[in-house]
């Protein structure tokens, strides 16, 4: 279960830094506020010991991770923040050390023996070349005494201290935690340290079990006269040590009994060593790696062969010599119980360490996915030697900065006493724009992304980022949601919950730093509830909108029955239009098409407007030409064919243009207009079909009396003048009366002609003549407006910027989400380049379905079986190792100066030695390092070595290496020399039949086993995302990709798309002529689309203006007014296009759709005029 996450982001306005003391102050001060309780129960408990319920305080408890199992809870605590950084002051790096001793920190208690509150450099215990030397030098500078490690020391009274509070603290532990120091440092502490337990090898009949009192490791017989072979990670350390075999406790510690021998020390025990026990003849052989150990005489006397019968179990155990006495020592392993063996820590325990008894016990020292075999005492040595290999800072240090000496509980905001200043603060600067700390740059990519101008002498940045989660990790899935709902209930849509609470804070806080700092708070569930609020917003102001028009049209109409109806035709016929687009089309309706249905709206209003007109106009029959002598029905006729022939015109000539986007290559263009018609269709048929109807079923009920009452604004004065024929007037605009003469004294004459309305007396009295006066001013102002335009169009067109906001940028959580895409994208968000090998360049698709699960690609086998030929494979591995040129050339590094995102260091990020001499997988040991790409070319030359290299190079050749195997200097053991740098290609058939085969399936499960183990799942998922290749049934390569992270700006626009994008088409050219193939990425589609925006404007606009000049010539017979129509468009075209980058617009499919539709729409009057 996943908590819910919060973000601030904060941003320097007015060209500030967030740098600067006086904004970090304000920070930390909002900070301080917003991770404390302040609900009515008071402060909540920083500690961490419980975290409040959600109605109890409005503190955000965070998620740390505690060296436990089951956790730990909640804390008021930020994981990254810009506070956590700049105010570890002494007292703060106090809170630090107080949190590690809690046990939030990756090493347990043991952090407080390696870390200190002196600001230095280096770590003092690898201050030299090797991690000895460097404590030697320690010891000389602290104490003097070269004999007595302090380290040792310090790890030795942490398990004293673990013994003291816990008792089910396991003396085991003590003992692997005294000989893991006494031989990492046993030319310090040998002869110093005394070895007071036994080490236990079991061989018994059951594997991987417990007996009552035993710990059973491996099955043997003695019938087979040879125990098996066991795997064990073993060391021990004294001046020698004796081997006692037996079969239970009592007979081992009986003094007449047991047998045993005398091994010399040291032996050559190493990780995965092979130990074995034989019986020959009359002597026991202990063999270590095939070296024998020693050798137990076995007295005719002792009846061995009756005494342990075929079946029996035995035990082998080995104690130090230390001391003279022989089995007194083993009296010392009396704890060796069913109490003690195994024991792990219950969840209530305080202590945060976890043993084993079984073979390989892990000692969690790294971190909680990535242990380390303290049995095998070469793993504890690496482990240090690769952590002083990394140059760590050893003091205390800010959150997820440091391995060992960082807090996983999360400083709290209100913990800090003040800010780093001078000195302090430059070294902390150093750290966070060091290249070689990747802990450091992780924590610079978190905290202020990629604007950390570190390469100025005065390091700026005007953005920061805090995160942190809410809610307990421990919950299962179904209370996680429950609590998330809880959240949401109680502290974002509550009046008085935390969201306000918080948005007050970002007021307050602002206007602290006088506006210099800019806060926006936002979170999973505030974001949902932000988004309701746009939706509920957008809807209110669209419902207001129908409203608004709706009392319009009853001015209009001066009836609330015509209007209804004219509202209900236009919302009806949009309800018919989605349900044929969803079940023709099979998509859902997207939101700019659900806009576009406004603008259809204003034609069927167009459509309404000209029926009422027509039938007002029908009644002065001198106007119309009509018998005096006529019937209702006739003027209603006259009307309808009036309104059927001007509204048809329209409709055909809209929907015609907007249909011809169906040329356009943009698809949103097609689905917009093509949606866009639908409607204005539908609408046309119901405005000729339901709306004629209306006006019928309105005459017959009411008649023609009282029309000037039906308008409401009259009603409101007759019902001021007199109640009760204000309210008949009322009713009567609803069709409630047939016949009511007497509404108001102005409505008794109703048998001549309709009195002109105001509109239209002000349009012929006033608008008319000033266009008649000045018509040839007005011709040329126009012309010369379009002209204008048209150059601005032309000479400001730079292509449109990708991702255009989701809302308006003063919204909190759009700005917020802006910066934050755009800064501080990780690579898990990278912009990825594609390289793809086996589709048709030219045609890709043989068939586009209604998802891509049912896209049906059209293959090309050829190009993707060059990479199968020897040369393929070489030039394949040559590409995707081209970004470990690092720096070089600008090639990989995290600016926007080079070509690939990743570590500038040259060379392939260090493999986890571990996991691959474990596992035989390579995986980076840092997992904040990022080589930039992810290629299966690579991913099989690694298998390939680990296949031909799986030689068995534990055992020695007279104390050597065998052939092909080499000494690994960390490790300390005999390795396969072969590396995957060293592949040679293979034939094409081994290989397709190899890259196929079951081998490198299960290399890829194992890597991926590995990578969720180490907590790196996204890796995972982008490693199957980004890279891959399909073999066919026919054995034949059809389909292989590999990508690069890019270093695109988040939102490019045309020309700086493509200016990135020549580099990438540069790098392409290199192996283009070899390897073929294609490249795409997201800025290519942004790019390939944009290139055609031009041609599709000018397609869309340049056919729907040639369709609207025919279609006006064919229907009025007259070409020039068809002219004059076409010439109109034109002109209102050409403004168009220079109005958009005049408002900071751009040329999108969007803005192209709406122009086609608008530019529609204006034929309208046109066609009416």
């Amino acid at each position: 279960a996943k908590p819910v996450w919060v973000t601030a982001v904060y941003e320097a306005t007015r060209g500030g830094n967030i740098l600067d003391n006086s904004l970090l102050r304000a920070i930390a001060n909002f900070e301080a506020e917003l991770l404390s309780g302040t609900g009515d129960s008071g402060p909540a408990d920083a500690a961490g010991s419980g975290a409040a319920a959600w109605s109890d305080a409005w503190c955000l408890k965070a998620y740390p991770r505690r060296l436990a199992e089951g956790g730990a809870s909640g804390r008021c605590a930020a994981i990254s923040s810009p506070t956590s950084l700049f105010t570890l002051t002494n007292p703060g790096a106090k809170v630090v050390a107080d949190q590690a001793a809690e046990g939030y920190t990756e090493v347990g208690p043991l952090a407080k023996c390696f870390c200190h509150f002196e600001n230095r450099h280096a770590c003092p215990m690898c201050n030299s070349g090797k991690v000895a030397d460097g404590l030697i030098e320690e010891l000389e500078g602290a104490q003097g005494n070269k004999s007595v490690s302090q380290l040792a020391g310090c790890m030795l009274s942490v398990v004293a201290a673990a013994r003291g509070s816990s008792q089910d603290f396991s003396e085991q532990a003590e003992w692997l935690l005294r000989t893991s120091v006494i031989h990492v440092y046993q030319n310090l502490l040998l002869g110093q340290v005394t070895l007071k337990a036994s080490f236990e090898l079991s061989f018994l009949v059951r594997p991987w079990a417990q007996s009552d009192k035993w710990t059973e490791l491996v099955e043997v017989s003695t019938e087979t006269e040879a125990l098996k072979m066991v795997t064990v990670g073993f060391s021990a350390d004294s001046t020698r040590l004796r081997v006692l075999v037996g079969r239970s406790g009592a007979e081992l510690l009986d003094p007449g009994v047991p047998l045993y021998c005398d091994a010399p020390y040291p032996l050559p025990l190493r990780h995965s060593s092979r130990m074995t026990v034989s019986l020959l003849g009359s002597s026991l052989h202990l063999r270590v790696n095939g070296t024998a150990a020693c050798t137990i005489a076995i007295p005719s006397t002792y009846n061995f062969n009756d005494k342990y019968p075929s079946g029996t179990e035995l035990k082998v155990y080995m104690c130090g010599r230390g001391n003279e006495a022989s089995n007194a020592s083993l009296a010392s392993a009396a704890w060796w119980t069913s109490e003690s063996v195994g024991v792990r820590r219950a969840p209530s325990s305080p202590r945060r360490w976890s043993f084993s008894s079984r073979p390989g016990s892990r000692f969690i020292i790294d971190s909680p996915a990535d242990t380390v075999d303290i049995s095998d005492i070469p793993s504890v040595e690496a482990w240090l030697v690769r952590l002083c290999r990394t140059r760590p800072w050893c003091r205390w240090s800010p959150p997820g900065t440091s391995e060992i000496c960082a807090s996983t509980g999360f400083m709290p905001g209100q913990d800090p006493h003040g800010l780093v200043h001078g000195k302090e603060k430059e070294h902390l600067l150093e750290h966070l724009c060091s290249e070689s700390k990747g802990r450091w740059r992780h924590q610079v990519r978190s905290v202020f992304g990629k604007d950390l101008k570190c390469w100025e002498e005065d390091k700026a940045t005007s953005f920061a980022k805090t995160s942190f989660y809410v809610g307990s990790a421990a919950l299962s899935e179904t209370a996680m949601l429950q609590e998330y709902k809880a959240f949401k209930a109680d502290f974002i849509l509550g009046r008085n919950g935390w969201f306000k609470k918080a948005q007050e804070l970002e007021r307050r806080a602002t206007a602290e730093s006088g506006g210099r700092l800019s806060i926006m708070l936002f979170s999973q569930a505030t974001i949902d509830e932000q988004l309701s609020d746009l939706v509920r917003r957008d809807g209110a102001l669209a419902g207001g909108a129908l409203l608004l028009t709706w009392g319009i049209l009853w001015c209009v109409f001066d009836s609330l029955l015509l209007s209804s109806c004219a509202m209900l035709q236009l919302l009806m016929s949009f309800v018919i239009a989605v349900a044929l687009w969803v079940h023709v089309t099979g998509t859902p309706l997207g939101a700019y098409q659900a806009v576009s249905f406004f603008i259809a709206f204003g034609l069927g209003l167009s459509g309404s407007i000209f029926a009422v007109d027509s039938w007002e106009r029908s009644r002065g029959l001198e106007r119309v030409g009509l018998p005096e002598s006529r019937h209702w029905t006739t003027c209603f006729a006259w009307a309808y064919r009036r309104t059927f022939s001007a509204t048809g015109l329209t409709a055909v000539v809209v929907c015609g243009s907007l249909l011809t986007t169906l040329a356009s290559p943009l698809p949103k263009v097609r689905n917009i207009c093509v949606f866009a018609a639908m409607v204005i269709g539908i609408v046309w048929v119901a405005g000729v079909s339901f709306f004629p109807a209306s006006i019928v079923v309105y005459e017959r009920l009411c008649g023609a009396r009282c029309r000037l009452a039906r308008n409401p604004c009259v009603c409101l004065l007759a019902l001021l003048r007199q109640a009760r024929r204000g309210l008949v007037c009322f009713l009567n605009s609803c069709g409630c009366f047939d016949r009511l003469a007497d509404c108001l004294e102005e409505a008794g004459e109703q048998d001549g002609p309709p009195k002109q309305r105001w509109l239209e007396a002000c349009i012929r009295q006033g608008l008319f003549k000033t266009v008649d006066h000045w018509k040839v001013p007005l011709v040329a102002f126009w012309v010369a407006l379009t002209i204008a335009m048209v150059a601005t169009a032309v000479t400001s067109w730079h292509g449109p910027r990708e991702s255009t906001p989701l809302a308006s940028s003063h919204l909190d959580f759009v700005r917020g989400a802006e910066i934050a895409k755009e800064y501080f994208a990780t690579e898990e968000q990278a912009s990825e380049v594609t390289f793809v090998f086996g589709l048709d360049n030219q045609s890709p698709m043989l068939a586009w379905g209604r998802t891509r699960k049912d896209d049906v690609p059209r293959r090309n086998f050829s190009e993707a079986g060059v990479l199968t030929t020897l040369r393929g494979q070489r030039k394949l591995l040559d590409l995707c190792r081209y970004a470990d040129r690092g720096s070089r050339s600008n090639t990989r590094c995290y600016g926007q100066e080079c070509l690939i995102q990743g570590e500038s260091t040259p060379g392939r990020c260090a493999r986890h030695e571990h996991v691959w001499h474990d596992l035989k997988v390579y995986v980076p040991e840092d997992a904040f390092c990022s080589s930039g790409r992810y290629c299966f070319m690579e991913d099989f030359a690694d298998y390939w070595a680990q296949k031909t290299s799986q030689q068995d190079c534990d055992e020695l050749e007279e104390g050597e290496c065998k052939a092909g195997c080499t000494m690994h200097e960390i490790l300390k053991r005999c390795v396969p020399t072969e590396s995957r740098e060293g592949y040679l290609p293979r034939d094409q058939r081994t290989f397709v039949k190899e890259l196929a085969g079951d081998g490198f399936a299960d290399y890829l499960a194992r890597k991926r086993a590995a990578l969720h183990h180490l907590g790196r799942s996204f890796e995972v998922d982008l490693m199957d995302r980004l890279t891959g290749f399909r073999v066919d049934s026919a054995g034949r390569l059809e389909l292989a990709w590999v990508s690069f992270n890019a270093t695109f700006p988040p939102r490019s626009t045309l020309s700086q798309a493509k200016n990135v994008s020549a580099h990438w088409e540069g790098l392409w050219n290199t192996f283009a002529d070899d390897l073929g193939g294609a490249q795409t990425s997201e800025r290519h589609v942004f790019m390939a689309v944009q290139q055609r925006a031009f041609y599709a404007s000018a397609l869309g606009i340049s056919l729907m203006c040639l369709v609207a000049y025919v279609l006006t010539a064919v229907v009025t017979r007259n070409w020039q007014l068809a002219w004059l129509a076409f010439m109109t468009l034109s002109m209102l075209s050409g403004i168009f296009s220079g109005l958009l980058p005049l408002v900071g617009w751009h040329w999108g499919d969007v803005e192209i759709s709406f122009v086609v539709i608008v530019l529609s729409i204006g034929l309208d009057p046109i066609l009416h005029l």
